[in-house]
């Protein structure tokens, strides 16, 4: 028997040898090795292919084969879908085993990476909501009136009547997500020091890709604000300021520093981070409930079992979701190669001494506005209000080398300071 299974995988590979090499004589070589990959990956699936070949490294198997365009955009639908099925398994180990796909979520992960990856803006995705990767129709709506676009979308919607009630409408994303991962430079460095210092994965910090496209003043139709989208009451529990003057949800450092206090509450409330991130989009309290009526902890069975009102499909997805933006992220020099990620965005920090109008810090370190509200998108129009001082305590971001006469205004201020409590001390 052993001896068949080498005679099978030996006739296997020189089919497989045959074939590589006619693709590379008709100019299609790595086209046809994506599919040869894709067609393995599903015999190992449906147990089409002996143990023998199935405990054998795919990585290595794909590397033989060099599973590796130049462009992935420049390929044909079919093996950019191959591609990406490819890039899940994670070839490079650029993923922790943490968040690896957990089992029976894989097919919902792979739909977001070809909302992320394959679709663009001008593409509307008709698929089921109970199953997302059973895609009914891509609706291509570049060029038309939100009007033009609606009715196009109707009358698409209406060729298949027998589905119509399971059927949802997504919008493609690769071009918000070639931004996202553009702006991200600016930031991640600094966000990542942020979750360092709080001793959690640095895989989180690719969140705000699902959250905001890593937009600092971006809210949301239900009030949620900022690169991590807090909302109002759950802002305040994590944040100092969120008023008329000051929004600290819009700070993207001060709200990195609210979100990995929120994580790590959730992580030790639900004990792992496919639940945490669940969490961070649902709050823990229905989570909680599903762990004790199914008795697991496996999100994948929660997703598939769980029913409540409140659970619907953006929280049955929002971790595959996650997932899918995280592989984007670590792999985004093979899906978005001709993306320029900005550089990070250098910085002074500060923490103001004592009460202070914008005016007279602006004056001091020769700033204008417009380079103050750059590095300070917490500061509300009202906050540069000449009524208005800027609370003792308030951490500030300056253009680097600008804090210095801030930091002498300081020093005189507390020379003051001392000068005048002496003073009273001779007096009395």
């Amino acid at each position: 028997m052993r001896k068949a299974k080498f005679s099978w995988a030996r006739s296997v590979l020189l089919s497989l040898r045959k074939i590589i090499k006619l693709s590379i004589y008709s100019g299609f070589y790595s086209i046809f090795t994506l599919s040869l990959y894709a067609n393995y990956r599903h015999k190992v699936q449906s147990g089409d292919i002996p143990e023998l070949i199935k405990t054998e490294n795919l990585v290595s198997i794909v590397e033989k084969f060099d599973i590796n365009p130049e462009k992935y955009f420049t390929l044909p639908y079919t093996d950019k879908e191959s591609f990406l099925e490819y890039v899940l398994d994670d070839p490079d180990s650029r993923i922790s085993n943490q968040f690896h796909i957990p089992e029976g979520l894989r097919s919902r992960v792979h739909f977001w990476m070809k909302v992320y990856n394959l679709y663009s803006n001008d593409q509307v995705i008709l698929h089921d909501i109970d199953n997302p990767w059973k895609i009914y129709d891509v609706v291509d709506v570049s060029g038309l009136s939100k009007k033009e676009s609606r009715e196009k979308v109707r009358e698409a919607r209406l060729r298949f009547k027998n589905s119509s009630s399971h059927i949802r409408e997504q919008q493609g994303m690769r071009n918000s997500i070639a931004y996202a991962l553009q702006q991200s430079g600016r930031y991640m460095e600094g966000m990542e020091e942020i979750f360092t210092k709080h001793r959690l994965p640095l895989e989180l910090v690719r969140l705000p890709i699902v959250e905001s496209s890593f937009k600092p003043t971006a809210y949301s139709n239900v009030g949620a604000a900022g690169m991590w989208q807090f909302m109002r009451k759950t802002g305040k529990h994590f944040l100092d300021q969120i008023n008329n003057q000051i929004d600290e949800r819009l700070s993207p450092f001060k709200a990195t520093e609210a979100a990995a206090q929120l994580m790590k509450e959730n992580y030790q409330i639900l004990g792992t981070w496919p639940l945490a991130v669940s969490a961070y989009h649902h709050g823990p309290g229905v989570l909680i409930q599903a762990q004790k009526k199914l008795n697991t902890n496996n999100l994948a069975r929660i997703v598939q079992k769980f029913n409540h009102p409140t659970y619907g499909f953006a929280s049955q997805n929002y971790y595959a979701e996650f997932v899918a933006a995280l592989f984007t992220e670590q792999y985004k020099d093979k899906l978005f190669e001709d993306v320029e990620v900005l550089s990070p965005l250098e910085h002074d920090d500060i923490i103001l001494e004592y009460s202070m109008r914008v005016q007279t810090i602006l004056d001091l370190c020769k700033l204008s506005l417009e380079a103050l509200k750059k590095y300070n998108p917490d500061l509300k129009h009202k906050a540069f209000s000449s009524s208005y001082y800027l609370p003792e305590g308030h951490w500030l971001k300056l253009p680097p080398g600008t804090k210095k006469p801030l930091e002498q205004f300081h020093e005189e201020a507390r020379r003051a300071k001392e000068f005048i409590k002496q003073l009273e001390k001779k007096r009395s």
